[in-house]
């Protein structure tokens, strides 16, 4: 029997910011669903943010908005704030005993916000650098 704590839960994950740079631009939102070693459904995870410390400053992504009004409705009718959310980001990941395994597309930018703003107000990373990309999960599967 696989020991607890080897399993491997993979937690798909999708940001919505305003712009580039953590701290600076806003985090809006993050979505998840974590799923076990065998790729079924675990938990869900998603909260839209208030962040009345960072900015909303990027042409393209003012752009994207404009295109798309629903979903920035969505995204600033929640208003959870920045600290709150993240802990609970994390209180969610602690929850489901395992390796957690990040997994998005792109990787490298939505795994660079979180694990900065996890460090910052949670203290720990439970991902501990371990990402996927869905490109790179679609060849090994």
């Amino acid at each position: 029997m696989e020991n607890m704590t080897d399993q491997q839960v993979y937690v798909s994950v999708d940001i919505e910011c305003g712009g580039p740079y953590p701290f600076i631009n806003k985090l809006l939102s993050i979505g998840a669903v974590a799923y076990d070693s065998k790729l079924n459904p675990m938990k869900t995870f998603y909260m839209t943010i208030y962040d009345d410390n960072a900015t909303f400053e990027s042409d393209t992504l003012n752009n994207f908005w404009k295109r798309h009004p629903a979903a920035y409705d969505e995204i600033e009718s929640g208003h959870f704030p920045v600290d709150y959310t993240i802990r609970a980001f994390h209180d969610y990941l602690l929850s489901m005993p395992g390796k957690h395994i990040f997994v998005a597309k792109p990787s490298w930018f939505d795994y660079g916000w979180l694990r900065v703003y996890l460090l910052r107000y949670a203290e720990s990373d439970p991902f501990e650098m371990r990402v996927c990309d869905y490109k790179q999960q679609a060849y090994a599967l």
